[in-house]
């Protein structure tokens, strides 16, 4: 589909931010297929051109609506807004197929685990030096070379002084609302219907041991109901106890009696 690059005035009161009249259309990415690795810098381009040149030397208007005086005023990037995909298009960062599956962190393939130091920001340092290397790479095969070793490609956005992808990124959240994403998501896998809160949850055996069968291994004259108590009394033994609040002794003896 054809995408447009748009940018709102923070300074306006937020109930107007997005009214078409106050909206600066950009540039548009025409179709039939996205730009595929830095080509999204050519459509980037002219607005970085804007931004560069109102922070770095400033911009005097000669008057105002509400100053008669001229008036030198200075404009930013402050977030970037797009859905996932553009996320690691916008900042030239590896897709989330790559080893390096996350936009932010320092996170690689499997050699991340749930308590591993590879959880904290990447360094945009270091990212923009990647950057500028690949930029500056004098072949194909060594540009290639660079980002399977870093992850990255040059971006336009890196011009701004004050660039920093891992916290001036915004996902968008329409395509989640509007798609359906977010219903899928809690609908069909986490399964939080309206049927699953009826349903008890299954219990999970705290260990498996594998007892004698009662039916094979009782006596002759063994009652039957002997036998159901047994059986009972094994299925307790391997069964996970409730985290129960403060260990309460009567909860505890509650549940066992059960």
């Amino acid at each position: 589909s054809t995408s447009i690059v748009s940018c709102a005035c923070l300074n306006l009161p937020l109930d107007i931010w997005y009214k078409h009249e106050n909206m600066y259309l950009a540039g548009i990415i025409p179709r039939p297929s996205e730009p595929s690795e830095d080509k999204l810098n050519f459509f980037l381009d002219p607005v970085v051109d804007d931004m560069v040149e109102s922070w770095e030397h400033r911009i005097c208007y000669s008057s105002t609506a509400l100053n008669a005086c001229s008036w030198v005023t200075c404009s930013t990037i402050a977030c970037l807004v797009c859905d996932l995909p553009v996320v690691r298009k916008a900042p030239q960062l590896a897709g989330p197929t790559s080893h390096f599956f996350c936009t932010a962190c320092h996170c690689w393939y499997r050699l991340t685990y749930i308590q591993s130091k590879d959880w904290r920001l990447r360094d945009k340092d270091k990212v923009c030096s990647h950057a500028d290397l690949w930029k500056n790479a004098r072949t194909s095969a060594e540009c290639n070379k660079l980002f399977i070793s870093h992850g990255v490609w040059w971006s336009i956005l890196w011009r701004l002084s004050y660039w920093d992808p891992f916290h001036q990124i915004i996902v968008d959240a329409m395509h989640c609302l509007l798609d359906g994403l977010t219903h899928a998501h809690f609908h069909e896998f986490l399964g939080l219907t309206s049927d699953s809160t009826h349903c008890k949850p299954d219990v999970i055996p705290a260990f498996t041991h594998l007892f004698l069968d009662v039916d094979l291994n009782k006596p002759q004259d063994f009652p039957e109901k002997d036998v159901r108590v047994v059986k009972s009394i094994q299925s307790l033994l391997t069964e996970a106890v409730p985290n129960l609040e403060g260990n309460d002794p009567q909860l505890i003896k509650d549940h066992l009696t059960q």
